[in-house]
């Protein structure tokens, strides 16, 4: 069963995490026992400020921040989902791609992601920007569904796990630099 939901970030103004925990608060008021971590350490206000909204919702919200990068696959496989409402351009995106590598179904915003990577139905769900009505609706979708949810999951391990092993990183990288200087040496 999928009840435990995690959002690995740094907690920022434009992190999203607003919009999931309201998500929240709709799926619990449906009657679903979900939960939600929020893993990463920020600016205090914003923190102070989710803290205040996730308990005037009535919302189970735990927030973390201790521990390494080392520490990240336990906490990945200590719950059931992941949750990457991140609302704006983001150059990085890690912190989704592994949490599908260690086996969970991810919920990403669609509105900034690559196409390639996450493809809604397949590797993940999505939900556009800020929609914490949509965002409950993907949410349950995969506590009603749990074989959606494995799916998804399985998809999207495999996914990234043949797309970013060291050797095809390192093979994609050499491509682009002799892409890159074969063009630079006849312009």
């Amino acid at each position: 069963p999928v009840k435990k939901f995690l959002i690995v970030t740094r907690l920022t103004r434009h992190c999203g995490v607003h919009t999931a925990i309201e998500a929240l608060r709709l799926v619990r008021a449906k009657g679903a026992k979900a939960t939600l971590t929020i893993h990463g350490r920020g600016d205090s206000e914003v923190q102070a400020k989710r803290r205040t909204q996730a308990v005037q919702g009535e919302v189970p919200v735990e927030f973390r921040s201790s521990g390494s990068q080392r520490d990240l696959p336990g906490v990945y496989r200590a719950h059931d989902a992941f949750l990457h409402p991140v609302e704006g351009e983001e150059s990085f995106v890690g912190a989704p791609l592994e949490a599908m590598a260690c086996g969970l179904p991810v919920i990403v915003n669609q509105d900034y992601t690559a196409e390639d990577l996450f493809r809604s139905g397949e590797s993940c769900l999505s939900f556009p920007s800020g929609d914490s009505g949509l965002l409950a609706n993907r949410i349950l979708e995969l506590i009603q569904t749990p074989n959606l949810a494995c799916q998804i999951a399985q998809v999207g391990q495999n996914e990234v796990l043949s797309r970013y092993q060291f050797t095809t990183a390192v093979e994609q990288i050499e491509r682009y630099l002799e892409e890159t200087v074969a063009q630079w040496e006849s312009a």
